[in-house]
């Protein structure tokens, strides 16, 4: 018995070498690239030595150094290629004596066999080796590196295998090193028929050097223009290769693959005058550094002799696997024949033949022997009849499957490339369910007849602890979604919580502040009150957010937005905080920027403002922030955008740069009480971008300042409103820019020229002034002037005096200002400027400024609007004498909103929870209210029953009154519960003054609209 066993361990050996030569030898046909098949290869090995690591190292004999090229590590091992560079070969020098007089290198261990002090030693115990296997990588005669494994755990008693996959490693190295070489030089030798030179971008097509013996399959080919039109021609060329060789050389296909950093190439046919095929390969790789350049070098070379060459070696190499498999069968026919008889099966049978059915019954366990009597089995006479026998002791849901796949036709089928098939059922027994599985091999025979070897096994055992296991994973993912469920609870009830009175002091901070009796010293306490209130409320949502992206709920909105909408907010933010720190703030847009795209704007809008906060945080006066934006790439409807971030503050130390990230990380103990930081905003900003598809980049120095780089990408929205209203606009209208810095004056001639108008760009007052005086010369004076407020020696105001001297104030005047430009409106008015815009600007804000300039001026009115008008958010005068109803159940919360809206003039009524709002709303006429701010969380009912039970009253004014939720939950599935319900806004406790009074205006201002 000893002896079969270690008879079926030697077969058994002998048929997985064979699978894995095959499987080398399948991979090597394939054509993928080196890095590919080299990685199966060391794959392959491992997995049969079952070793923690197999590499290949490559031999420099020149410098008489190696290097560590390719490595494959198991689950848990660290890969250590990036330590095994440029070492002395003298190190392996006792391997290679081996190499030469052996053909392998075997250490059992390195603690017997090695001196400690060896640097041999040092390295192996560097890397936790204790044992390998090594075999020589020979290459024309020369041991150009070896191949190994290190701690094989199987397999050890034969190096075989290693030294035949060596010999594949080997024929790959050799074509890598070709390639490598053809890529180096084959641009500049005579090998190729054929050489191109071309820009991807502008499709040029440039013939480098040519032979006559290529002139002969392509005599137009110094009459095409353009890239794409040759590769079109080449294609036609052999129609039968037509469509593989159109999908893979195509403009698209090259620019994928130079992208990559990788060379394409692909063989094709061409066909004589005389009807000979010759075969040929064209090459292309990249010139330059892509995609700053996106050059290319094409090559087209004959490679007949190359394909003839490898059709000899494959009919070699399959006349040797036919030999070979045909010994492996013998041995699969003797190795089956034994695992049948051997293994423990409740029955084991042979099927002889396969046409006539004949079957053979080995053996009959006890536990079937009632059921299978040997006089009922010799009775059977048929295969198909003994399995129909046998189906009776199958459960009988699982009959009618096991039927169908013991069907002599599905067998025979399913072990022609199986070394086993199996089919699993059960059986039922007075004591219940048991689990079984039949297996099927196999047998070939030399004149192409064949045998199926099969056995009954009992698996039961293994099945049961497969549930089992299966089970307790189900439970543990139940309990840890149903964990993340009570953390995401909890945070929601304690933030709703923190958030209630953290509103009443707010609110009442707000309100004390409003006080005109405060003394100094009073005054001041309040604001630190509220400034500490703003920092608390600032951790909450901090930590909300963090929570929202540790348990997955955080979800990015897809949704179109204003691009200018969203620079100006956070403008107007950031430019405030900056004239509080006296420090100057500038936002610039470098290049093309689109008016709309498809997004997150509030995420992207956070991602900004947090890093615009600790720019301006961060930075003492006098100092410099500024954001500067460009659209980087387009790729169909997708579109990358760059956010750039300096600041002059106080920096980072290199050390700290790889931890800004990281959750609770600040650079100095103290920095969170002496700035205010939670640590959390930078690790929550990465989140957010790294979701956006985006990236995030900082670099600083300390005392210098830092640079953060942000780049997302957006979706592009197809809606283009600006190119509608432009048709607007007076025919010829032209226009003259002037602004002493070239990217704002570029940005601002590229707006006004998307928009239809002619412009021209002057660096300073006096160059604008002379092209002024020119054009008017010539009877073609502008019709607009764009000019920047600050510019040295001559300003926007007083360039805009001269030019009233000479033009009779008949040119249109917008002045771009890159700060607030409030205490500028009086002295602008009084030399002429018709409006004021704020940089950067926007195609959609330019045509409404001068439709609204040439309106004003038609209609000569002496009421002229204000600049501002050019905005879109409504006067807070509208709120003056409104009504809103407000819906609060805690009393001191609601006293606090009715005083905050009483400072507006805004008068209110109270309702202490939703029943009682929704009569107050039912009692009075229509139109009495003009909004109503509700509470979520109240008794009798809440604020979205209270919201929907309105919204379906049978009245005019039920589904447009305003309804705007004030409540401390602030999770975004709060938000759209909001929405749902029929609320037109969403705001969280505390809730900000001046973000209420804009919300209110806005929501009132549309209702009248």
């Amino acid at each position: 018995m000893v002896k079969d066993t270690k008879m079926q361990e030697l077969d058994q050996q002998k048929v997985t070498i064979n699978d894995l030569l095959m499987d080398c030898i399948s991979f090597m046909r394939r054509n993928e690239d080196h890095e590919v098949i080299f990685n199966k290869l060391l794959d392959l090995v491992a997995t049969f030595y079952d070793a923690e690591r197999s590499y290949i190292f490559e031999f420099d004999l020149g410098s008489q150094r190696m290097s560590n090229t390719y490595e494959w590590c198991a689950e848990g091992i660290e890969a250590e290629t990036s330590l095994l560079q440029n070492m002395d070969i003298a190190i392996v020098d006792r391997w290679i004596a081996q190499f030469e007089a052996h053909g392998e290198f075997y250490i059992n261990s390195i603690d017997g066999e090695l001196d400690l002090d060896s640097d041999e030693y040092k390295i192996l115990a560097m890397q936790g080796i204790q044992s390998l296997m090594a075999a020589p990588l020979q290459l024309g005669g020369d041991i150009v590196g070896f191949l190994g494994v290190d701690n094989p755990h199987a397999n050890t008693n034969t190096l075989l295998v290693l030294q035949a996959v060596s010999s594949f490693v080997v024929n790959q190295l050799g074509k890598q090193r070709e390639e490598r070489q053809m890529l180096m030089i084959g641009a500049l030798t005579d090998d190729y028929d054929l050489l191109i030179r071309s820009d991807i971008d502008c499709d040029t097509f440039a013939v480098l050097r040519t032979n006559d013996s290529y002139k002969e399959y392509c005599p137009k080919l110094y009459t095409y223009r353009s890239l794409s039109a040759f590769l079109d021609h080449i294609s036609h060329l052999n129609e039968e290769e037509f469509e593989s060789f159109h999908a893979r050389v195509n403009i698209e296909s090259i620019m994928q693959r130079m992208m990559q950093g990788h060379a394409l190439y692909h063989n094709f046919r061409l066909m004589d005058k005389a009807g000979i095929s010759t075969t040929f390969q064209v090459k292309i790789v990249p010139v330059g550094i892509w995609p700053e350049s996106r050059r290319i070098i094409l090559g087209i070379h004959n490679i007949e002799e190359t394909v003839r060459a490898e059709e000899i070696q494959r009919q070699m190499l399959k006349e040797a696997l036919d030999k070979a498999e045909s010994i492996q069968h013998s041995l699969a026919q003797h190795s089956a024949v034994i695992e049948a008889l051997t293994r423990v099966y409740d029955s084991v049978w042979i099927i002889n033949d396969y046409r006539t059915e004949h079957f053979q019954l080995y053996r009959v366990d006890k536990n079937m022997s009632h059921l299978m009597p040997a006089q009922a089995a010799a009775k059977l006479t048929k295969a198909s009849d003994a399995f129909a026998f046998y189906s009776n002791l199958v459960l009988e849901e699982d009959r009618q499957k096991f039927l169908e796949a013991v069907r002599l036709e599905n067998i025979y089928r399913n072990t022609e490339d199986k070394l086993i098939y199996s089919v699993p059922f059960r059986r039922v027994f007075d004591s219940g369910i048991r689990y079984y599985r039949v297996e099927f091999a196999r047998l070939m025979f030399e004149d192409d007849s064949s045998s199926i070897v099969l056995g009954f096994k009992d698996v039961d055992e293994e099945v049961r602890k497969e549930q089992q296991i299966q089970q307790a994973l189900r439970d543990a993912i139940a309990a840890a979604k149903a964990s993340s469920l009570a953390k995401t609870r909890f945070l929601s009830n304690m933030s709703h919580e923190i958030r209630t009175p953290m509103n009443a002091i707010i609110g009442l901070d707000n309100i004390a502040l409003n006080d005109p009796d405060l003394t100094p010293q009073i005054k001041e306490h309040l604001e630190k009150i509220g400034d500490s209130a703003e920092h608390l409320l600032g951790i909450i949502n901090d930590i909300l957010d963090m929570s929202r992206i540790e348990s997955g709920r955080m979800e990015l909105k897809d949704e179109e937005f204003s691009f200018r909408e969203l620079l100006n907010q956070i403008d107007v933010l950031i430019r405030g905080q900056c004239t509080n720190k006296d420090l100057h703030y500038e936002c610039k847009i470098i290049r093309d920027i689109e008016n709309y795209y498809i997004g997150d704007e509030l995420k992207l809008k956070q991602v900004l403002i947090n890093i615009l906060g600790n720019a301006v945080k961060f930075t003492p006066a006098p100092g410099t922030v500024t954001l500067s934006v460009e659209q980087c790439a387009r790729f169909e409807n997708h579109r990358s955008l760059r956010f750039v971030i300096s600041d002059t503050g106080i920096g980072m130390s290199k050390d700290f740069i790889p931890k800004i990230f990281d959750t609770f990380s600040q650079e100095t103990e103290g920095t969170s009480n002496k700035f205010g930081s939670t640590g959390l905003g930078m690790a929550i900003t990465k989140s957010i971008v790294t979701m956006m598809g985006g990236d995030i980049a900082v670099e600083s120095e300390k005392g210098v300042g830092s640079t953060f780089t942000v780049t997302v990408t957006l979706k592009a929205s197809k809606r283009s409103d600006y190119t509608e209203q432009s048709k607007l606009l007076p025919s010829g209208l032209s226009a003259l820019v002037v602004d002493d810095e070239p990217v704002a004056r570029e940005h601002a001639q590229l707006v006004a020229e998307s928009v239809g108008i002619r412009t021209d760009i002057a660096d300073c007052g006096a160059e604008a002034l002379a092209m002024i005086h020119s054009r008017m010369a010539q009877g073609k004076p502008y019709r607009l002037i764009l000019v920047d407020r600050k510019m040295p020696d001559m300003d926007g105001i007083d360039f805009t005096c001269k030019l009233r001297g000479i033009d009779g104030g008949e040119t249109m005047v917008i002045l771009l200002a890159g700060y607030d430009w409030e205490d500028e409106r009086e002295a602008a008015d009084q030399v002429g400027v018709d409006t004021i815009l704020s940089k950067p600007l926007f195609s959609d804000t330019l045509i409404h400024s001068v439709k609204e300039v040439l309106s004003r001026r038609e209609s000569d009115t002496e009421n002229t609007p204000d600049p501002t008008a050019t905005q879109d958010s409504p006067s807070f005068a509208g709120l003056n004498g409104s009504l809103v109803l407000v819906v609060e159940d805690m009393d001191i919360n609601a006293k606090i909103l009715m005083k905050l809206l009483e400072i507006k003039n805004i008068r209110t009524e109270h309702a202490e929870n939703g029943q009682i709002a929704v009569d107050m709303f039912s009692e009075h006429p229509t139109g009495y209210y003009d909004a109503i701010l509700m509470d979520i969380r109240m008794p009798v009912m809440n604020g979205l029953d209270a919201t929907r039970t309105i919204r379906a009253l049978d009245r005019p004014d039920a589904k447009s009154i305003p309804i705007v939720a004030m409540t401390a939950n602030a999770f975004d599935e709060d938000v759209q519960h909001s929405l749902q319900a029929g609320m037109n806004a969403h705001l969280s406790k505390p809730v900000e003054p001046a973000h209420l009074y804009e919300t209110l205006s806005r929501m009132i201002y549309n209702k009248h609209e």
